[in-house]
């Protein structure tokens, strides 16, 4: 600054606003500001100079003025190039970009009041710096980089060299740390942890925080943070503002290895001498001040010695909750109820006592303290004493129920022991009974004693019980009996008997008997045993002859019996099957035969070896031709029922020709109803019976002594054979209006009937599960019977040839055909309803098999008589619309 050492006469108001003390330093220093006068407007300032700055003042110190008004304020000033200083509130410098110092180059423009430092760090964190600074108020901004352990600065420039001096004296390393680890001998590491806190907590000799993470299974390792001992500083402040930092530094970890049962410890030596000394003082063994003692039991059982002393609370449970975790250590200061903020109630009970009995030798192993140990004894000399017993013999005489009955309600009730007890439990150990309500019992006075157990046998020849017992047992036994020894109601008689309306009392009673019992059986099928499935006997008889079935069982189980028969015996539906057998017949037969006689050079006289036409015994044909008068041929033609004839005669040549076509149709009609319960079988037969002669032969002996004569019986008999049709139908309904039928069809036919031998069989079988809709007709597809035959007789080579070859053979062709059709129709016996959907497929295949019948139909309706006149329709004209 060129004029920084002229002289001013400074006379400045009382009260000056901060423009107007802007504009008197720029004027003479030379600067360009820029402000916004609404975040300085209206701000004053009152400046009583009276030291060096009063009245004659440079103008260098201008410039410090108008810094420390500045500051009073909470305003900077930042200069940016071009000399051009802009003026905003402090809070809002790091809006105006201010200045980046160099660590090496302080160097400052006029006009810079804030700017910003970076400041490399080597051992303390630069978060921990950054609460510091932060707490003393000496920065307007600051930046922690941990990855690079760098802090970013942001102040007035003049506060600089006091942050540089406070983190130089930050700073600094810390105190080397170890590892080290300690075995445990008495002590859980788990457990040890937590009580090292407790401790280290009441140390005196370390002032400061303690803080210990929660052992977790799966947290990480403890940690236990012991303050620093207090340093010499500078000022309270200072020492504050560094101590987080120093907390850092001064942690130790530890953790508890519970797989060896160690404590494994990391930190400076003095804090590992510590917690040494505190697992020194903690890892010992507990004292207890209770002893083992035996005590035999000669007149009781140890058990119940013990159960006594229970409930005389001379032993039992502590009162107090029990930790989980082993007990570490004894409190020395009761007083207080708490060591290091844990609660004594979580230590074992020095007073509790432990009792084990030994069975083997009917004594008490009991641990006590020796105080313990002389009221026991005391206790026991009065209770274990020779028991008087006190029970008499009595006879109850059971009159309408059975004494095992009432034995089992007594043991129900808990008066008797239970028929399930140890039968080789010693006699000399009873037990006594449960205590009358109200009831009191002083094991140690004199003259009581327990009550013993009652003995109780069943006499069964007298229908009675003999107890063994004390007055007040048999009194309680005795209003029991009265309750239960009382005559059986009609009601309670444990048979019923269950009249069927619908289902055969003998399948249902073999259905009830699977859910009663199960039989099993061997390879060979014999019964081996039944597995009964309840536990009281129950026994089902069916009587056909009033159709009912007696069901002897007890009352619980005649309730659900009763249900389910109800279930069971429901009407069921019927279905009516209407079946219509129809077998159409046809044979078509042609027989052609000639008969030819020649001979050369006539026939008057012939060798006598081929057979000749007469027309008597004693005439011939040719021999009448030879007749005076006669013709010199015949020419004979006959037509009989069918059949044509044809003669041809003269000296020369014979012929006789014979032939015949043969045509027949036939149709057989049955038509029975059958009416089922749904889910039985119906069947439907017919049947065809021949009959064979049978012919034995018997010998026998007949005559006097000396002259006997054998001689044969024959016996003649006829033994029928059967064939026919016979159709078996089971329907089930389904839901809605769809009947199942299952349909099985066997048909059997005879072939040649000799009379002599039995008739061969042919048969034929149709099974078939179909599903229709109520009231509709199916039709099975027709089992046709074929037999064709052609066939004849020929002269060797002259019946070969071609038209002449006619004359020297004979022709006989068959065509026998035979057709069954089956009509089924199924209707439900109930309320009509309406049947929802169609079966268009049932239908198409039902129309096609019904249009090939009728067609067989028409076939046999259309043949004729008589040539040229039609013939009359056979009554019924359609058989499927016969009724």
């Amino acid at each position: 600054m060129a004029n920084g050492d002229d002289i001013l006469e400074l006379d400045l108001p009382d009260k000056l606003e901060m423009i107007q003390l802007l504009d008197l330093v720029a004027e003479y220093v030379g600067l360009d500001y820029m402000f916004d006068p609404e975040k300085i407007r209206g701000q004053a300032v009152s400046l009583r100079l009276h030291g060096k700055l009063q009245g004659r003042i440079r103008v260098k110190d201008l410039y410090p003025l108008l810094e420390s008004v500045l500051k009073f304020k909470g305003l900077a000033a930042t200069c940016h190039k071009g000399n051009l200083v802009t003026i905003v509130p402090v809070v809002e410098a790091l809006d105006v970009d201010p200045a980046l110092l160099d660590p090496n180059h302080t160097t400052l423009d006029a006009g810079d009041m804030v700017v910003t430092r970076i400041f490399d760090l080597q051992y303390v964190s630069a978060s921990s710096a950054m609460n510091l600074l932060n707490n003393m108020k000496l920065s307007v901004a600051a930046s922690p980089i941990e990855e690079v352990q760098a802090l970013i600065i942001t102040c007035y420039a003049h506060r600089m060299a006091r942050i540089e001096r406070l983190l130089s004296m930050i700073d600094r390393p810390g105190r080397p740390k170890d590892f080290r680890f300690r075995s445990l001998k008495y002590t859980m590491a788990k457990t040890l942890v937590g009580k090292v806190e407790a401790l280290v907590a009441e140390l005196q000799t370390m002032p400061g925080e303690v803080a210990l993470d929660k052992v977790q299974p799966s947290s990480p390792a403890p940690l236990l943070t012991v303050s620093a001992p207090p340093r010499p500083s500078a000022g309270q402040r200072t020492e504050e503002a560094y101590r987080s930092d120093v907390l850092e530094k001064r942690k130790v970890y530890l953790d508890a290895d519970e797989r060896t049962n160690r404590i494994l410890m990391i930190g400076d030596k003095e804090q590992l001498a510590i917690v040494d000394a505190v697992i020194d003082a903690l890892d010992v063994a507990q004292y207890d001040p209770r002893t083992l003692k035996v005590y035999d039991v000669e007149h009781l059982g140890a058990a119940e010695a013990k159960k006594q002393l229970e409930e005389l609370e001379i032993i039992g449970q502590s009162s107090r909750p029990r930790s989980e975790a082993p007990p570490v250590f004894v409190s020395k200061t009761p007083s207080t109820g708490k060591i290091g903020g844990m609660d004594t109630a979580d230590w074992p009970d020095s007073k509790e006592i432990q009792v084990t009995v030994l069975e083997a030798t009917n004594s008490l192993l009991i641990k006590a303290n020796e105080e313990q140990h002389t009221w026991i004894e005391t206790v026991l000399s009065r209770i274990d004493v020779p028991r008087q017993d006190m029970r008499t013999l009595k006879v109850y005489q059971i009159q309408f129920v059975d004494a095992k009955e009432v034995e089992k309600i007594l043991s129900e009730f808990g008066l008797i022991g239970s028929q399930t007890e140890d039968s080789g439990e010693s006699e000399s150990k009873l037990t006594s009974a449960p205590s009358p309500p109200g009831a009191t019992s002083d094991i140690g006075a004199e003259g009581t004693t327990p009550m013993l157990k009652p003995q109780i046998a069943v006499l069964e020849s007298t229908n009675s019980l003999l107890i063994n017992a004390t007055e007040f047992q048999h009194a309680r036994m005795t209003r029991v009996i009265e309750h239960v020894d009382v005559q059986t109601r009609q009601e309670a008689i444990p048979y019923e008997i269950y009249f069927l309306e619908n289902q055969d009392p003998e399948a249902l009673s073999e259905v009830l008997g699977k859910l009663v019992s199960e039989t099993s059986s061997d390879k060979e099928g014999k019964i081996e045993q039944a597995v009964k499935k309840t536990d009281d006997q129950i026994l089902i008889v069916p009587d056909k002859g009033t159709f009912s079935l007696v069901v002897y069982a007890s009352k619980k189980n005649q309730d659900w019996i009763s249900k389910l028969i109800k279930t069971l015996d429901r009407r069921r539906p019927q279905v009516l099957i209407d079946v219509t057998l129809v077998e159409i017949r046809k044979t078509d037969e042609f027989n052609y035969d000639l008969n030819l006689i020649s001979s050369f050079p006539d026939l008057i006289e012939t060798g006598a070896q081929t057979e000749s036409f007469a027309v008597s015994e004693s005439t011939a044909v040719v021999d009448k031709l030879l007749e005076p008068g006669m013709r010199d041929r015949f020419v004979d033609f006959q037509a009989k029922s069918g059949s044509g004839s044809g003669f041809y005669a003269d000296k020369h040549v014979n012929a006789l020709l014979t032939a015949i076509q043969t045509k027949d149709y036939g149709r057989v009609l049955a038509k029975p109803k059958v009416l089922v319960n749904d889910n039985e079988k119906g069947t439907i037969t017919t049947t065809d019976t021949t009959y064979v002669t049978k012919t034995s032969s018997i010998p026998v002996s007949s005559g006097a002594a000396g002259s006997q004569t054998s001689l044969i019986e024959t016996a003649l008999d006829y033994e029928g054979y059967d064939a026919g049709i016979t159709l078996e139908i089971t329907p089930h309904i389904s839901e809605g209006q769809l009947l199942r039928l299952e349909i099985t069809l066997t048909r059997s036919d005879f072939g040649t009937i000799t009379r002599e031998r039995p008739p061969d069989l042919t048969s034929s079988n149709i099974g078939t599960v179909v599903t229709v809709p109520d009231g509709c007709t199916i039709i099975l597809g027709g089992m046709l019977k074929l037999n064709q035959t052609k066939g004849g007789s020929k002269v060797p080579i002259l019946g070969d040839l071609p038209l002449v070859g006619g004359a020297f053979r004979s022709v006989s062709n068959s065509n026998v055909q035979s057709k069954l059709y089956v009509f089924v129709r199924a209707e439900i016996i109930r309320p009509a309803e309406a049947l929802a959907g169609t079966h268009e497929d049932l239908k198409r295949i039902s129309e096609q098999n019904r249009t090939a019948f009728e067609e067989h139909e028409e076939e046999f309706q259309a043949y004729q008589y008589w040539p040229g006149i039609k013939p009359k329709p056979t009554d019924p004209e359609k058989v499927l619309d016969a009724h």
